[in-house]
C-alpha cells in the first residue's frame, strides 16, 4: 500500500478508501496497519493536499477506524497519531 499511497493522483485516494473499508471490517487489518510504514505516508498525504479533498478526509477517516477502540497505543504514540489527533 505504500507505493499506492505515494503514486500519481488519483492513485492515493483510491488506496485510502480501500484501506478505509478494510480498517472497518477487520481489527486485524488494523493492526498490521499499525506496525507498518504507512502512517507516515498518511501523515504526508494530509500535509500536502488540501483540507478539504478527498484524500485528506479519507486519511482522516482511516486514522480513526484506527483509533476507535484504543486509549492509548504505544506504537500510534510512537508515530505521532496521538498528538496529531
Amino acid at each position: 500500500f505504500e507505493s499506492l499511497l505515494t503514486g500519481p493522483e488519483p492513485v492515493p485516494l483510491y488506496a485510502l478508501k480501500l484501506l478505509v473499508s478494510m480498517t472497518e471490517h477487520s481489527s486485524q487489518i488494523c493492526r498490521l496497519i499499525k506496525c507498518s510504514r504507512i502512517l507516515p505516508v498518511v501523515f504526508q498525504l494530509i500535509v500536502t493536499n488540501n483540507i478539504s479533498s478527498g484524500v485528506v478526509q479519507h486519511a482522516v477517516v482511516l486514522l480513526c477506524n484506527l483509533c476507535e477502540d484504543i486509549v492509548l497505543d504505544q506504537h500510534l504514540y510512537q508515530k505521532g497519531l496521538v498528538e496529531v489527533v
